[in-house]
């Protein structure tokens, strides 16, 4: 629904500014994660398993994805808003360049908690979804326009080390 929501905030953005002169960028987050996050994504699902000491099951353990944190993201947003001409771009996606696999960061969490992988998450992949990543698009990408601060690593242990 992620993607219908962003139409559906777009058009409505449209609609109110038609008889107004305003202009607005439009902002594509990546997967945005951070401390205190819940919801439906997968590391606030992993984290609330992991306090309540239950098994999660997920599927798509090869899928790889671009994590960034919300801070990140919060720091870009204060940035467009002071400084709003700068960004050329209509459309500007924040993303950290990197895709990690969801198998591959739920090692390094399991590492971190020093918790065993196998009794923390069972993938039950019924598809080969090697070539089911994410892929950054080029055409939201422009050299400089945002570079995160914090780095997978450092945004993973303070999601998960209070947890």
């Amino acid at each position: 629904y992620y993607g219908r929501e962003k139409i559906y905030m777009l058009k409505k953005l449209i609609e109110v500014t038609s008889d107004h002169e305003f202009k607005f960028k439009v902002i594509y987050p990546s997967s945005i994660y951070g401390k205190n996050q819940e919801g439906n994504m997968f590391l606030p699902t992993l984290l609330r398993h992991i306090k309540e000491r239950k098994k999660m099951f997920a599927y798509g353990s090869q899928k790889k994805r671009d994590f960034i944190n919300v801070k990140d993201v919060a720091n870009f947003l204060k940035d467009l808003i002071t400084n709003y001409p700068a960004f050329k771009s209509d459309h500007i996606f924040i993303n950290s360049g990197r895709l990690i696999s969801l198998k591959d960061i739920s090692k390094k969490i399991c590492n971190l908690k020093g918790l065993n992988l196998s009794e923390v998450i069972s993938f039950e992949d019924s598809v080969e979804d090697l070539d089911d990543f994410q892929l950054i698009d080029k055409e939201y990408i422009e050299e400089d326009l945002f570079m995160p601060k914090t780095s997978l690593e450092k945004g993973i242990r303070s999601m998960f080390l209070d947890a």
